[in-house]
């Protein structure tokens, strides 16, 4: 990370019906940066995680997105598809190191598992 640069959060087109609880998903391209760069600190376990609002009557979805191996410059995202906050056991999971794939496979979820 730059002295001066300022981050922004990544921006996500998420249907009504969906929580955020945690984000810290940054518009960054990962390839832009060297491997002793302070902005590795941003790359963990808990980057993003939303999930859908319902009754308690059925299953919610989940996606939790992590940052693998945790802090590390040669990692990659990992996108898990959960139900019902069951990190251990997710349903799918989607990696890629290009943010912009990530953000398309978060909208995509987004809109099949808002049906």
């Amino acid at each position: 990370m730059k002295e001066e640069e300022v981050l922004q959060l990544q921006r996500l087109r998420v249907p009504a019906g969906w929580e955020m609880v945690i984000n810290g998903f940054l518009d960054v391209d990962v390839t832009q940066y060297e491997e002793n760069d302070t902005i590795w600190i941003c790359f963990g376990q808990d980057i993003m995680y939303m999930k859908q609002i319902t009754d308690g009557k059925k299953k919610s979805f989940g996606l939790d997105l992590e940052w693998r191996p945790d802090l590390d410059p040669k990692g990659q995202f990992r996108l898990n598809v959960i139900i019902d906050d069951d990190f251990l056991n997710p349903i799918e999971t989607f990696r890629s190191r290009d943010k912009n794939k990530i953000v398309d496979k978060i909208e995509e979820y987004l809109e099949k598992l808002s049906d």
